[in-house]
């Protein structure tokens, strides 16, 4: 494998990102990892006088499978 397929392989993709304050971040994303599909739910904080947000330990990864059985049991939780 080339280093540009490893590069590809664990990029992640951000599906959507929610502002839970004015430093911090919930980050969604989606990343391929040796074949297999994973849902990260990530919390990511900005330093201050720095641009980019930082990810930080509080988070979950899922594989995408898992995810769906954790997105029907939560459905559940609404539904009554």
């Amino acid at each position: 494998m080339e280093n540009t397929e490893l590069k590809e392989e664990k990029k992640n993709e951000v599906i959507f990102q929610i502002k839970k304050t004015e430093s911090e971040t919930l980050v969604v994303s989606k990343r391929t990892y040796k074949g297999i599909s994973y849902i990260d739910l990530r919390v990511f904080f900005r330093p201050e006088g720095v641009e980019d947000l930082r990810p930080t330990r509080k988070g979950l990864t899922l594989t995408e499978s898992l995810f769906s059985e954790v997105i029907c049991g939560l459905s559940e939780i609404f539904r009554k």
